[in-house]
């Protein structure tokens, strides 16, 4: 899997919205106070709580890996450096219920290092892990899930207020996870958010 790399000012990697042609099409807007920004343009947010708000099918996962260095994202080109990425063994811990709301940023070297650590936020009633605040089945085997990100955390330090992040930009790659057996990470979107 190959990516057309844009300049650092326009960083997005394939973001076309999902038309549900196939059963791993799915789509994200990032919400923020009631409006809705695409993901195909850098996002200008306030240092505020936001939502990554997906659509697809209902038995989709989504793999999430947030870093302050943008350039470390873009180099992630083919699916095997995705999949070096975001792996099982690097996945953050969440709790069972609805209640999580952080997001982990990676700071500059740990994913080119490996030393990095990936989310996977998931509706999984088998396994009772609820990442989502809203998750709304849609027709068609399809769901509308929302994740509400109001702290970051940095591997080490505790939570942070959105207000004390020391950068002017955050960039989280997004691929989705069907239920395949395995990670296997498809149709990823780079999301640059930039700070006002």
């Amino acid at each position: 899997m190959k990516f057309a790399v844009l300049p650092i000012a326009l960083i997005c990697l394939h973001t076309t919205v999902a038309s549900a042609q196939t059963p791993n099409d799915w789509s994200l807007v990032i919400q923020q106070q009631g409006k809705q920004f695409s993901i195909q343009s850098p996002i200008k947010l306030k240092k505020a709580p936001f939502e990554f708000v997906f659509q697809g099918p209902n038995e989709m996962a989504y793999g999430i890996l947030a870093s302050s260095q943008c350039e470390e994202l873009v180099a992630l080109k083919t699916e095997a450096q995705i999949a070096a990425a975001i792996r099982p063994t690097n996945i953050g811990a969440e709790s069972n219920a609805r209640n999580d709301r952080f997001l982990v940023v990676n700071v500059a070297g740990e994913v080119q290092s490996g030393d990095n650590t990936a989310h996977v936020w998931r509706e999984d009633k088998d396994n009772q892990q609820y990442s989502f605040q809203r998750y709304v089945p849609t027709p068609k085997s399809g769901a509308n899930a929302t994740r509400e990100v109001t702290t970051f955390m940095f591997q080490t330090s505790d939570m942070m207020a959105m207000k004390q992040y020391p950068e002017p930009l955050l960039c989280v790659l997004v691929t989705g996870l069907p239920p395949v057996g395995h990670m296997a990470h498809v149709n990823p979107k780079l999301v640059q958010i930039v700070f006002k």
